[in-house]
């Protein structure tokens, strides 16, 4: 399972939501479209979306898209879980 700081603080597994790179609350939507510590995954999952997505989009699209080459978004997220 992968589980942002947000959410290991509301389960009481954390004790603060706040992300240790940025200071902000630590969501998924921050990781993936804020977070500095991963702005170079977050340029490459850009590029490889840029494919797919008409350019501005928004995490709702990279999320609940049913498009099955947005694997790579969640490869994202398993990376940003094991760091």
């Amino acid at each position: 399972m992968l589980f942002c700081g947000g959410y290991l603080y509301k389960i009481g597994q954390r004790s603060s939501l706040t992300c240790r790179t940025c200071r902000l609350s630590e969501y998924y939507e921050h990781i993936v479209m804020e977070c500095n510590q991963f702005s170079t995954e977050r340029d490459m999952l850009f590029n490889e979306l840029y494919r797919f997505l008409p350019s501005p989009f928004h995490f709702q699209e990279i999320i609940f898209s049913n498009n099955a080459d947005f694997k790579i978004s969640f490869q994202f997220l398993i990376n940003y879980n094991s760091s």
